[in-house]
């Protein structure tokens, strides 16, 4: 028997002549499809309230586009559907306009709870707009002041207060504290929609336990939106409202 010798444990290398390269082409994809505006859309009760959708029709030439509200972080709800022949529904009603192509929805004598962020959409493959937010005012701006039970304060660790301004048209407030004469700001977080349909700001304050187990009075003033604010002093809270 004769034994082979000189085995190769390498793997054989393919030739050249078949060895190819792939190489991947950059694609352009749009990110916004559907362009909803205005951004913000802010009235009174009774009002009406217009909001626009504007498509890109080389993505979709469809004739019908379904509006949804979302108030909150509640799932999507279907308010109405803008297409040729669409009766109104309720207070809701549309309005299309092919070139340059516009999809409208209209809302007449808009209430409170018609708060909330509208979202367009595609009726087939289902591409969102970015979203409309209409603020609907009712009544006097109102601000008060939160404070944790003083069975909840200790003595080494700052006391956390809450201002909240309700009622207000936009997130644009300016929020200003007063802790016994000295005048700051706090953090201030973006608006959100109550359960009744009233657009709230709040902004954040921390007061050393000492300062406020001491008697400090703290106020939060909404500068242009009221001209009085309420106090929370040594636990407890103190409206000052005239």
């Amino acid at each position: 028997m004769v034994l082979a010798s000189g085995f190769n444990n390498k793997a054989p290398s393919a030739p050249r002549s078949v060895v190819k390269r792939f190489s991947i082409s950059p694609v352009s994809v749009s990110r916004i499809s559907m362009f909803q505006s205005p951004a913000v859309v802010t009235v009174r009760v009774g009002d009406r309230a217009v909001l626009i959708c504007s498509p890109n029709v080389s993505v979709y030439p469809g004739e019908s586009i379904d509006w949804f509200t979302q108030r909150g972080r509640g799932r999507l709800q279907f308010v109405y559907k803008t297409a040729k022949y669409m009766p109104p529904k309720g207070r809701f009603s549309g309005m299309l306009h092919k070139d340059p192509g516009k999809y409208a929805l209209v809302i007449e004598n808009v209430q409170q709870n018609d708060s909330g962020i509208y979202v367009c959409a595609t009726q087939l493959d289902r591409r969102f707009g970015n979203g409309s937010k209409l603020v609907v005012t009712a009544g006097p701006v109102t601000i008060f002041l939160l404070s944790p039970p003083s069975g909840e304060i200790h003595q080494t660790q700052p006391v956390p207060l809450v201002c909240v301004v309700r009622g207000v048209s936009s997130d644009s407030v300016q929020i200003h504290w007063n802790i016994s004469g000295n005048v700051s700001k706090g953090l201030v977080d973006s608006g959100t929609f109550d359960p009744d349909g009233s657009y709230s700001v709040r902004s954040r304050f921390k007061v050393s336990a000492e300062r406020w187990l001491s008697g400090a009075v703290c106020t939060c003033v909404a500068g242009n939106l009221i001209s009085h604010g309420v106090a929370a002093q040594k636990g407890t809270v103190e409206s000052n409202y005239s």
